[in-house]
This record gives structure tokens, sequence and C-alpha cells, in this order.
């Protein structure tokens, strides 16, 4: 007996049960953190970040908390052990298996794929955020970026390669973070339901 299949899309509620794991990649002072820590306040979701994570790592040992210096210890922790250091982002926010995240700061396809295996059952949702080079160097400028040229060199560490081209490619969403940061939400939130 032949019969008609319809395909019904699943409501909220069904995309709820699916735990979801929402990373966020961009370059530095695209407004990624901003976002991410907004929209885990929003869901009132846990949230992870490399970049925290390396600052702690950096504190652990004495070291400074220089980009350039954070960079160098970001690449080693990659370097000595992608997974290792992917759970140590994930433990430091006492993330358990089956609780949704929100993970800030992914700068590699590799590390977007190894936190799809630890993240499993889980789906892993990139949000790639972006904003105008001249409102994202006023950002940095604010942090004390002053110099244009160490700007350059800093985006030319191995750490940032691939952010621009690899992670935005393998986006889910691309958010515009130089409108406002409710618009902003509500594009991302959008996409979740």
């Amino acid at each position: 007996m032949g019969g008609l299949a319809i395909a019904i899309a699943p409501t909220w509620a069904q995309v709820e049960m699916t735990p979801l794991v929402v990373a966020f990649s961009g370059k530095s002072g695209s407004g990624k953190s901003t976002i991410s820590t907004s929209l885990a306040d929003r869901l009132g979701w846990k949230r992870a970040s490399f970049g925290g994570y390396v600052r702690r790592v950096a504190a652990e040992r004495g070291l400074t908390e220089s980009i350039e210096s954070l960079q160098d210890l970001g690449a080693e922790l990659v370097a000595n052990g992608l997974a290792q250091f992917c759970r140590g982002v994930l433990e430091a926010a006492n993330w358990r298996t089956g609780e949704p995240l929100i993970v800030d700061g992914v700068r590699h396809s590799e590390v977007l794929e190894t936190l799809r295996a630890l993240t499993a059952p889980s789906r892993v949702i990139l949000v790639f955020v972006t904003v105008g080079e001249a409102e994202r160097f006023a950002r940095l400028q604010d942090r004390g970026m002053k110099d244009q040229s160490r700007l350059a060199k800093i985006e030319s560490h191995s750490i940032e390669r691939q952010v621009q081209d690899a992670l935005r490619a393998l986006a889910d969403l691309v958010v515009d973070s130089g409108t406002s940061l409710e618009r902003a939400l509500e594009t991302i939130l959008a996409r979740l339901r």
C-alpha cells in the first residue's frame, strides 16, 4: 500500500531536545565574544572560551598576556594535542555531554571537527562574526592596539590563517556585528529555531 510521505519541519520544542553547541569564529575585534556572551546569557547556557582558557594557562605559567604570547601559547596547545586542548576548554566550562553550549573563539577547522567529535551527539552550529574593517580596528584601538603594522603581524600568525577563509566557508551562519547586538542575536536565534 503506497502512501504519501510528508516532511514536517521540526517544532521549536523538538529542536530544543536536540543538544546544540553553537560555536563562534571571527577575526579579533569582530564582536564574537560580545555576541557569544550575550547569547549564552539570553539562553541560560554554559559558555566555553578558547581565549579564556589560553589566558588561564598563560597565567598559570606566569606568561605575559600580550596578543602575541597568547597566540604562541595557543599554537603550542594545538600542536601538543588538539583533543586535549579542546577537552580542557570544555572542562573549564563544566560542560557535560548532552548539555547545550556556547563556544567562543574557534580558530581552526581542525578544532571545529574535534569539537564535533567531543560533543557528539550534539549538533554543532558554527557562527562566523564579521564587522567592517574600520569599526574592527577602532574596537582594537580601544583595547590598546594602536599600530596597524602590529595588527598585520598578529593576523599573519598561524593561529589566524584559517579564520577568514576556511572557517567562514564552513560557517552555518554569518552575522555582521556592525548592526545592533539585538539584531545579531535575533538572527542567530532564528537560525537555531
